[in-house]
């Protein structure tokens, strides 16, 4: 799992005039290592637990930073027909997995083999999986997957060592690092994903001058280079509210975004009017209709 972890975000780290030069190399360990996972796959499956959900988790999210890259193509090809191999092992391993994995599973539904799985889903019960799934928050362990070890450090490194107005160097560092050009801002929301459901900071940071989860949010959100990757960005901060459900969600989930709303109001309206807008609208398409989508777009 730590290997798949090495390869996110990868193939962005060469900058646009080396994507070529550095697509290759990156194609070859991407190659290897998802040979190394398939002559294995029968002790994979003996193993159990989250391996089989998380190495899914993982490599859908690659699949969606290779597919428009030529010298990945090969590698791009290798990782759908592993990926459909892993989801079709055992659908318990992944159908309750909760709504990040239907996020991941919604961006890549057109690929070959996954489009007929994501079908499946749609037409079960009249997408009574789908439902159900988005009802359930994702458990952190699974969301760590879309970040490579090194970004992970950085980004906990922040949150639980750096203070609020001192932050600016340390973001400067990671976004040079990690977002050097437009097609990188693909792995924005899988790190909100990753702020909002799997790092909960205890009482002690929360009431130090520690940088606050809903500031690290903001500042991924208004440091976006496109118009459509500030919609998927804020879209991911929203995610739990969309489909919050009291009885198995922790506050915690939903509580970046709600302070986010509510601090930005003095000197960053745009943010807030931003995440007022989209609460107003129809919920994203990964998220199908329920009671509760349909009372937050009424209200």
């Amino acid at each position: 799992v730590t290997l798949v972890r090495q390869l996110v975000g990868l193939a962005f780290r060469f900058g646009e005039a080396a994507a070529a030069e550095g697509g290759g190399w990156v194609g070859e360990i991407t190659n290897h290592i998802m040979k190394l996972i398939s002559d294995h796959f029968d002790w994979i499956v003996r193993r159990g637990g989250d391996l089989i959900p998380l190495l899914s988790y993982t490599i859908l999210g690659l699949l969606e930073e290779h597919r428009n890259i030529p010298p990945l193509s090969a590698a791009f090809n290798t990782e759908a027909k592993l990926c459909v191999r892993l989801l079709r092992v055992n659908a318990r391993h992944w159908r309750g997995l909760g709504r990040d994995f239907i996020r991941v599973l919604h961006r890549v539904r057109l690929f070959p083999g996954i489009d007929l799985i994501w079908r499946e889903l749609e037409q079960h019960e009249q997408g009574k999986t789908l439902r159900t799934a988005v009802r359930r928050p994702t458990p952190g362990r699974i969301l760590v997957g879309r970040l490579s070890p090194y970004m992970e450090r950085l980004m906990i490194f922040m949150l639980t060592h750096v203070n609020l107005g001192e932050q600016g160097n340390h973001q400067k560092r990671f976004q040079r690092m990690f977002f050097p050009n437009s097609a990188s801002d693909i792995l924005r929301p899988d790190i909100v994903r990753y702020i909002c459901g799997a790092y909960h900071p205890p009482n002690s940071v929360i009431a130090s001058r520690i940088l606050p989860r809903w500031a690290q949010l903001g500042w991924l959100f208004m440091s976006t280079k496109t118009p459509k990757s500030q919609k998927a960005t804020m879209s991911a901060i929203l995610y739990d509210i969309y489909s919050y459900n009291p009885s198995t969600d922790n506050v915690m989930n939903i509580e970046p975004a709600a302070l986010l709303l509510v601090r930005s109001v003095p000197k960053y309206y745009a943010v807030s009017g931003e995440i007022l807008r989209l609460l107003t609208n129809p919920p994203p398409s990964s998220i199908p209709a329920t009671p509760r989508t349909e009372s937050i777009h009424c209200t």
